[in-house]
């Protein structure tokens, strides 16, 4: 890496802390010249890639200033939130989450998944269904008068079914760090997911 750049990508790096990981690779070390210049095909420094769960990289070619690294980073995150489409799609999801499989709700005005939401998604998806819906999808009359939302976004974990002692509504603070421990806290314990596990591209820090 240049060292000009530098102070670019902490900053760009700082933006995104927790939502997107940056790792520095010296590849003049002699343990680093091999996979940079073959596996990853590095001809030139700094070199910027973004990687995924497997080793296929996707270089970024922009300015290397901070502001549009982090475009480009945010652009490539993963994103394992689904879109509910209607009321009765939200029912059955419900119906069929339980303890063991929880169904995660963020009740948004926003069509589009948040950077924020999409690291959160590719930690827990391998625990918890997680989706989206919005007023406009499922009705703000169903959101407010059966799930109890007066406000968006309210973020809502079901396990089992409509009743209130089935679900709970988050309360505290939409940051990265407080919204993950509210997840672990509903997360099964291990050997409970009925689902198969896959690699997750681009992991978001933290793991449940």
């Amino acid at each position: 890496i240049v060292e000009t750049s530098v102070p670019e990508y902490q900053k760009a790096a700082s933006n995104v802390k927790d939502l997107v990981t940056f790792v520095a690779v010296d590849c003049d070390a002699a343990e680093n010249k091999a996979a940079c210049s073959t596996d990853y095909q590095v001809k030139g420094f700094p070199t910027l890639a973004y990687f995924p769960g497997v080793p296929v990289p996707t270089p970024y070619q922009g300015e290397r200033k901070a502001k549009p690294v982090v475009e480009f980073a945010l652009q490539h995150m993963p994103n394992f939130a689904k879109k509910i489409k209607t009321g009765e799609e939200l029912s059955k999801l419900i119906s069929k989450s339980k303890p063991s499989r929880p169904l995660v709700v963020l009740f948004t005005e926003a069509t589009k998944t948040t950077p924020l939401f999409k690291a959160l998604s590719s930690v827990v998806y391998k625990k918890m269904d997680v989706y989206t819906a919005t007023p406009t999808a499922i009705g703000a009359d169903t959101a407010k008068e059966k799930y109890g939302v007066e406000k968006f976004p309210t973020l809502m974990i079901f396990k089992g079914s409509e009743e209130k002692t089935d679900r709970e509504e988050y309360s505290g603070k939409m940051n990265y760090k407080a919204l993950f421990e509210f997840f672990k806290s509903h997360a099964p314990p291990k050997g409970q997911d009925p689902k198969p596990k896959k690699e997750s591209p681009g992991k978001a820090a933290g793991e449940l």
